[in-house]
């Protein structure tokens, strides 16, 4: 069942329309009333649900009543009919179908019931301006995204597309980092700020840059990548210590669950650099990075950091020793050798997913391939790779080439062998990244044409991973807490 639930009451009466009869009957010559308790109004294609009904009728003489249900449309929506004036509501197609009341075949009451599935629009929202690469979304499954334009606000919505916050802040194209008590963090050109759950700033800072974010340790403070500087910041906003790196960030900072904190920087065309700290902001060790520039923000597996770069990805161990490193092009032939790639992704096992401008691709923990699909590759992007969201069944959703327009789309993909599930186009525009909510809705960047954008809603019914790093960041805190 989809997510807005509500409490109806049908009064029994009378229509034509197809029925099933329930076999109670009321030998009593009074009205009776049923009551669907906590019934959805949204289903999913393929699933049912049961409903009670519950009699109510004074004493007296009279000719028995049938109590019946009925549907407006069988091809949406069946009803087999259960003892004790219950009885099971099946899903057969998307769209809308009236649940009806019956009594001796007379109609009573009615209820619209909405049918849909896995990869249909849900709702969308225009934004002016450029739109952050990623939404975040909240443990309460709202989210929260960054728009441009002539003021960039952080905005808000629920999965049912109420907007439940607008405010000022830094323009970004990073996702924001939230944390576990609803605040937001945005980094931008110019600024950082912490937004309280409710929108306004806790405090600001002046510290921005191209590159960089922010990611939130679990003791609290927050640890700030902007230029060429690091910062810890305490919960008030007050500056714990700092680093200066002899060049610009390419990525969000991240954190282990030691506490561990990885940054990558640049010093220029081919002098890429990873730099561990300890919490306190000691420099554990610095090492250069092999192949091309542009690493995208790293993901965390046990006591390995796993990073991408146009054309391949390579591992660390936690003293920064190189594991292993792997081209595209040595699995794909059909790889370009510098093809931009997205933050890798990683499951419980180990198992590692990475989608590319080329190609879709997943790896083992050894660094060997375990499949790549082209047909799913991102396409040609100048502003990013939105990374794969890893969910419950064992399945991902990213964005990904469209299989003919050429627009970029959603799929959902089996992990194991890189089959695709569904794909949803969404209409003219480029779906830039996304994030899954805690109850399955997948909140949607899209780029428009004329320099606009939106926030998409697709609906799903499979909630996000919480195992390995299962997000771009590992989770919107880009710290790893277990």
């Amino acid at each position: 069942m989809g997510a807005r639930r509500a409490a109806l009451t049908l009064v029994l009466a009378g229509a034509a329309w197809g029925c099933n009869t329930s076999p109670f009957q009321n030998p009593l010559n009074e009205t009776l009333s049923a009551e669907i308790d906590n019934s959805d109004t949204t289903m999913f294609r393929g699933a049912s649900v049961v409903f009670r009904g519950r009699a109510e009728y004074v004493v007296g003489p009279g000719a028995p009543q049938t109590v019946s249900w009925g549907v407006s449309d069988t091809s949406k929506i069946v009803v087999v009919v259960l003892p004790n004036l219950t009885a099971s509501l099946l899903a057969k197609d998307t769209g809308s179908a009236y649940l009806v009341a019956i009594l001796n075949q007379d109609f009573r009451d009615s209820v619209l019931i909405t049918v849909v599935d896995d990869g249909l629009l849900r709702w969308r929202a225009a934004l002016p301006g450029t739109i952050s690469l990623y939404p975040a979304v909240a443990p309460d499954s709202n989210a929260r995204v960054v728009h441009g334009g002539a003021t960039p606000r952080l905005v808000g919505y629920t999965p049912a597309g109420e907007q439940i916050l607008a405010v000022a802040s830094c323009d970004s194209r990073l996702a924001p980092s939230l944390g576990l008590d609803g605040q937001a963090y945005v980094t931008g050109s110019l600024c950082t700020k912490r937004h309280t759950a409710a929108g306004a700033v806790s405090w600001a800072l002046s510290a921005g840059g191209a590159g960089g974010g922010v990611a939130i340790p679990s003791d609290g403070g927050t640890v700030v990548l902007a230029g060429d500087t690091v910062l810890r910041i305490s919960p008030t906003g007050g500056e714990v210590w700092r680093d200066t790196l002899s060049g610009t960030a390419r990525t969000a900072p991240v954190i282990a669950s030691d506490g561990t904190i990885y940054v990558a920087w640049s010093a220029g065309a081919g002098a890429d650099s990873v730099t561990s700290y300890t919490s306190t902001g000691s420099e554990r060790w610095t090492v250069g990075v092999p192949g091309a520039p542009d690493l995208a923000t790293p993901a965390i597996t046990g006591n390995r950091v796993v990073f991408t770069w146009p054309g391949g990805l390579f591992v660390v161990d936690a003293t920064g020793t190189l594991l292993w490193e792997r081209a595209f092009a040595a699995d794909n032939t059909a790889a370009s050798a510098t093809a931009p790639a997205s933050s890798p992704v990683v499951d419980g096992a180990g198992v590692i997913f990475v989608q590319t401008t080329d190609a879709l691709y997943s790896y083992d923990s050894g660094g060997q391939n375990l499949w790549f699909a082209d047909s799913l590759g991102y396409g040609p992007s100048s502003t990013g790779v939105g990374a794969p969201s890893l969910r419950v069944d064992v399945s991902l959703v990213v964005p990904c080439r469209g299989a003919a327009s050429g627009v970029r789309e959603i799929c959902a993909v089996r992990n194991v062998s890189g089959a695709l599930v569904w794909r949803s186009a969404l209409g003219s525009g480029a779906s830039d990244g996304l994030a899954v909510g805690n109850e399955g809705t997948l909140f949607v960047s899209r780029t428009l044409s004329g320099g606009s954008s939106e926030l998409v809603a697709v609906w799903s019914r499979v909630r996000s991973d919480v195992v390995g790093w299962p997000t771009e960041g590992g989770d919107m805190a880009r710290s790893r807490r277990n």
